[in-house]
């Protein structure tokens, strides 16, 4: 007869206390290392995508500009009191303000398929305004949009043909008679977080005297126009950007 226990039957195995603290330690080291490294991870993703996003609204930006800049008319204006306003108008206060081609018009709508437009810099915001007409009216309105937002600074430079950078434009004197004085391109330059500084320089499509198909037409020309239904430069009128506020 047998007492006690069995000879020869190993006891049973098991995880001591010790051993089960350790293992919960590591594997809450480890949740924790997990739960840092996705937390990381998603920061990462939504950073990317917001700085893709704003590289994307700054290429459409600059890409707007390019596209208004080159295809540049040297076609006068007139004020509400029909007095002339300059083919183009570059200052430090309303940027850039000028006639552009190729005004798209998939309506087929009976209008130019020249365009004002101005570039205006309020506070850290750059906003494209265009008008309906070029020729404005008292009751003409501008329309604004909203081209890009935080812009720390934007400068806008008129090149001559010399390579002479000047801050406003057209340039008064002497100077308007000189060869050497042509416009030749627009240089700008933007100051946009993240990326700093963006520069580009985009040559006009011609400079120099304003051709005959381009020069603001007199007063018989409009009626002319206007009654034949032709979508001519002169059936349309122009805002001035200061009365954008």
């Amino acid at each position: 007869m047998f007492r006690g226990h069995s000879v020869g039957k190993p006891p049973a195995a098991g995880f001591t206390l010790v051993e089960m603290l350790v293992a919960l330690g590591v594997f809450a080291v480890i949740g924790v290392l997990s739960a840092q490294i996705l937390t990381q991870m998603v920061d990462i993703n939504e950073r990317t995508r917001a700085r893709a996003d704003r590289l994307v609204d700054v290429q459409r930006a600059v890409e707007v500009m390019r596209r208004d800049i080159q295809q540049l008319a040297h076609r006068h204006v007139r004020d509400e009191l029909g007095d002339p306003v300059p083919a183009l108008d570059v200052n430090q206060v309303g940027l850039m303000r000028f006639t552009r081609r190729g005004w798209s018009n998939p309506l087929e709508r009976r209008r130019s398929e020249l365009q004002r437009v101005a570039y205006v810099l309020e506070g850290e915001l750059l906003h494209r305004i265009f008008w309906p007409v070029l020729d404005r009216g008292a009751d003409t309105q501008p329309v604004s949009q909203l081209l890009l937002d935080g812009v720390e600074a934007m400068e806008v430079s008129a090149v001559d043909v010399s390579g002479r950078r000047h801050a406003y434009w057209p340039l008064a004197g002497e100077s308007t008679d000189d060869p050497e004085r042509e416009l030749a391109a627009f240089e700008v330059r933007l100051a946009v977080a993240p990326y700093g500084e963006i520069e580009r320089l985009w040559a006009v499509p011609f400079s120099g005297v304003p051709r005959e198909e381009d020069e603001a037409p007199g007063d018989e020309g409009e009626q002319e126009e206007d009654q034949d239904g032709d979508a001519g430069d002169g059936a349309f009128e122009e805002t001035p950007i200061d009365a954008v506020s």
